[in-house]
């Protein structure tokens, strides 16, 4: 079936993330229907029905992310006016409980996000994991630079980038991410179904993550690279998701962006 079509099937069927192995979060937009257009965002109900958590949370006032009820114009996250989440500079939600979930000797994981960035920067991260009392070792997802789009991992002090496809500022994008699906390595990237295969050869074994936050990274108790853009719907699972099921979030995605 081709990216179009299964983009088509998508969006008239029922299917959604649920749906995929080993689904350990699911933030989506809809999950707030109901809260005022503005409103600060200090809960974002998990819809995956893993028990993992129950909401990405955020206790301070001053670092809760922006509800809109209709995200268009400039700000377009899709056509229709479908609600999103606004993270500003300063603002992350925190689901450290599934941290412990995605940490360990050559343990793979996915992640999917429709995001649009609003604003240039040195990364922006929808998704990030760290360590509380380190600030060398985390993981940064969906990060991006003034000059397209790179993923960063630091494990005991090494670095490691991978690029690809750029992103388009101010621009709707469906972005999967799949670590650990060859041990030692990084991982693969594919934005909006294409499947560039990119790897790093970074063993991420080192890696014991205790933080896990939404819209910025957590480096040893500092908020770091923040997300300063919208966040329309998120998705994270133990394991490594195979061809099919990427071609399956990668197409729900588009749909529920409108791409």
């Amino acid at each position: 079936m081709s990216a179009a079509l299964l983009t088509l099937f998508c969006a008239r069927s029922s299917w959604t993330p649920r749906s995929l192995p080993g689904v350990a979060l699911w933030l989506d937009a809809a999950a707030l229907d109901g809260t005022a257009d503005g409103a600060s965002v200090d809960s974002w109900p998990d819809w995956s029905g893993a028990g993992v958590v129950s909401a990405a949370t955020q206790a301070s006032p001053a670092a809760r992310p922006t509800y809109k009820a209709q995200v268009t114009g400039g700000g377009a996250i899709s056509p229709s006016g479908r609600p999103g989440v606004f993270f500003a500079v300063d603002d992350y939600l925190r689901v450290d409980a599934l941290a412990a979930r995605l940490t360990g000797t050559d343990t793979p994981f996915t992640v999917g996000a429709l995001f649009r960035p609003a604003a240039t920067g040195s990364f922006g991260s929808a998704f990030g994991l760290g360590r509380t009392l380190s600030a060398s070792d985390y993981y940064s997802f969906a990060g991006f630079t003034d000059l397209g789009r790179a993923f960063q991992l630091r494990v005991c002090g090494t670095s490691k980038q991978c690029a690809g496809p750029d992103v388009a500022l101010g621009s709707a994008h469906a972005l999967i991410w799949v670590q650990g699906e060859t041990p030692g390595y990084l991982g693969r990237n594919t934005l909006e179904g294409a499947e560039p295969g990119v790897t790093a050869d970074l063993d991420v074994a080192a890696a014991l993550f205790s933080t896990c936050c939404v819209g910025m990274l957590d480096r040893g108790g500092t908020p770091f690279y923040p997300l300063n853009g919208y966040l329309q719907s998120l998705v994270v699972c133990q394991g490594a998701l195979g061809l099919l099921d990427r071609a399956r979030l990668a197409a729900w995605l588009r749909a529920r962006g409108g791409i």
